[in-house]
């Protein structure tokens, strides 16, 4: 039994083993032929490639494509400045409006209210100037007469005093002829400065009176006018005498000198008493004039004016009838020489103190008008800031268009209130359309200003600017296009449309074409291209480059005689049989 156990076992194991060595075989004899099938078809297969029309590709390669958004060239958004409820809307979306053009209304009854107040508070800071610049120049005309009258005040005493002692000097050692010829010599200086007085004493007139200088009584004619048309009718043929009498003697007194004799000084000491007379009855004449006028600070001023013509008048008057004096005592007689001399001298003194009171006294006046001035523009400086910061906030209640245009957004509606910085209008200007584009920073070289551009397949454009700088997260360029003819491409502000960019290329440079990095094989021997013969077969070309452009380069030479070539040259070699995909 266990013997025939064992030979079934034998046999069992032997018949495994032959299966086995079969398998074997079998497995081993279809890997063979296998890989003799792999072989033969990969030997059988040609690869395949596609290929670039050089011709299309320089055109295609000539344009750059993009897509931009449509804009209108003058356009704006208004914001407001102020928190204010708006009163009135006065255009609607779609409205045709001018620059400058009211577009909303915002209350402003408080703002307007402070507005006049502070125009009316400026106003009457600048006339409170006027007045104060008015008694600035009585103060001046004033101060200039307390120097004259104190000129001609020592003048008179120090020629007194000159006299006196010549007269003490000489008493009896020289002639009479001797001390009068002194005398006059004296004299000259004296009535000069009688002639200056009374010339300035008549321009004190005609500021009154506006005769000669129409324009220095603008401030207060018509008011003159309003009373005794009469009186000062008198006064201005008055003013017309005076100032010819002065006008006559103007020669004789600037000619005169100490070499001038008697006859020529007596001749002036008359033509200035002719003119004194005068013009003391013009400032009498003047006095009528004014004396029915009263709570005017104009009218007391010009009375200031008068009471000092007529204060002239008596100066001048009382100088004339010491130089006369003078003269006669010289011609005359020289006795009581020593009592004259020390009161002359005592005379001269006391002249000198109260002149230089005067001038003092005069000169605080002056700068105290010059300080009043200064503190009233000040003022006027103040309110004037106070007029602009108001008118400006004022002017923020009304919001204008500044452009000529469309109203294309509003969102203003009346009774609403509007906050700082909220939209209330948008204007746009659409008779001027501009196309925003942005292009690949690896086209940009052939996008320049200029540039002819065809917008939506059939509306021309032109490149009006090309951004200086790439966006670092985009890595694109923006791109402006002017819309040459908007009125007939029926664009949309906010409308997307497709752009083709002309490059613009030098007459030397239609040669170069430039091709993608991919269809070059550089070598160390050179960069070529690789054509197809008739029958497939792969050919290289030498060609010759220049700049690398992102994923392309320019060539320059080496295509002139090719139509095609292999678009990647990967895998590529020549004497390759390849197929060529459609």
């Amino acid at each position: 039994m266990f013997f025939r156990r064992k030979s079934f076992y034998i046999k069992y194991k032997k018949v495994l083993i032959v299966v086995g060595i079969i398998l074997v075989v079998v497995v081993v004899g279809f890997r063979n032929f296998s890989q003799k099938n792999d072989k033969k078809s990969v030997e059988e297969t040609n690869q395949s490639v596609s290929l670039i029309s050089l011709q299309e590709y320089k055109q295609n390669s000539a344009v750059v494509k993009g897509t931009g958004e449509v804009e209108a060239v003058d356009q704006v958004e208004l914001k407001s400045e102020v928190s204010a409820t708006v009163s009135s809307v006065l255009v609607s979306i779609g409205d045709k409006v001018v620059a400058g053009q009211p577009l909303v209304y915002f209350k402003n009854g408080e703002l307007a209210s402070q507005y006049e107040q502070a125009k009316a508070d400026l106003e009457r800071a600048k006339v409170s100037k006027e007045q104060l610049e008015f008694q600035y120049q009585m103060a001046m005309s004033s101060q200039s007469r307390t120097e004259s009258n104190a000129l001609s005040a020592i003048t008179s005493a120090q020629a007194a005093y000159d006299l006196a002692e010549n007269n003490l000097q000489l008493n009896s050692t020289e002639s009479s002829s001797k001390i009068v010829k002194k005398s006059y010599d004296t004299v000259v200086p004296i009535i000069k400065t009688f002639y200056s007085t009374l010339r300035t004493s008549l321009l004190d007139a005609d500021s009154i009176l506006g005769i000669k200088v129409v324009s220095a009584n603008d401030k207060y004619k018509n008011k003159i006018s309003l009373n005794d048309v009469g009186a000062l009718n008198i006064a201005d043929s008055q003013f017309k005498r005076a100032s010819v009498k002065i006008d006559d003697i103007y020669d004789l007194i600037t000619n005169l000198s100490i070499d001038s004799n008697q006859v020529e000084i007596d001749n002036a000491i008359m033509g200035i008493n002719d003119a004194l007379g005068s013009i003391d009855i013009l400032w009498d004449n003047l006095d009528v004039v004014l004396s029915n006028s009263t709570g005017s600070d104009i009218f007391d001023s010009l009375k200031v004016v008068v009471d000092a013509g007529n204060n002239d008048v008596v100066n001048v008057s009382t100088g004339l009838v010491n130089v006369r004096q003078t003269l006669d005592n010289a011609k005359s007689s020289l006795t009581g020489v020593e009592i004259t001399y020390n009161k002359a001298i005592e005379d001269l003194k006391e002249t000198k103190i109260r002149a230089e009171a005067d001038v003092n006294s005069s000169l605080a006046q002056l700068n105290q008008a010059e300080t009043a001035i200064r503190m009233q523009d000040t003022a006027i400086a103040r309110a004037q800031a106070v007029v602009n910061g108001i008118g400006s906030s004022l002017l923020k209640t009304t919001i204008k268009s500044p452009i000529s245009g469309t109203v294309a957004v509003l969102p203003a509606k009346a009774g609403e209130l509007i906050t700082p910085g909220s939209l209330v209008a948008s204007i746009v200007n659409v008779s001027g359309l501009q196309i925003r584009s942005f292009v690949d920073s690896s086209d940009v070289s052939k996008v320049s200003v200029n540039a002819p551009v065809v917008i939506a397949g059939n509306i021309k454009g032109v490149v009006t600017n090309v951004a200086p700088s790439i966006d670092p997260k985009t890595r694109k360029v923006e791109v402006l296009v002017a819309v040459s003819e908007p009125e007939l491409s029926k664009f949309v502000v906010g409308q997307y449309v497709d752009i083709d960019i002309e490059e613009i290329t030098k007459e030397e440079d239609n040669n170069i074409i430039r091709l993608p990095l991919k269809s070059i094989d550089v070598t160390d021997n050179g960069a070529f291209v690789f054509g197809l013969n008739n029958e497939n077969i792969v050919e290289k070309h030498e060609v010759v480059l220049s700049r690398v452009i992102g994923t392309d380069v320019e060539v320059i030479s080496g295509l002139e005689n090719i139509e095609t070539i292999i678009k990647s040259v990967r895998g590529i070699k020549e004497g390759d049989k390849v197929d060529i995909i459609k």
